[in-house]
């Protein structure tokens, strides 16, 4: 991610901020998800890394 017109320094104050937060708002389904999986899978039923696809099944 980067800023292609940085018209004035607040733009990059503005990014040192939402970056950050972006990153932060896109993380939280990770618990949810992976505890949902832990819960509905039994341990070396399925790879970790397929969860997400197996959960709708």
């Amino acid at each position: 991610m980067t800023m292609v017109e940085n018209r004035n320094e607040l733009d990059t104050k503005c990014a040192a901020w939402m970056f950050p937060a972006y990153l932060i708002l896109i993380n939280i389904f990770v618990i949810p998800i992976a505890l949902g999986s832990n819960l509905i899978f039994p341990p070396r039923t399925i790879d970790r890394d397929m969860a997400i696809l197996e959960l709708p099944l």
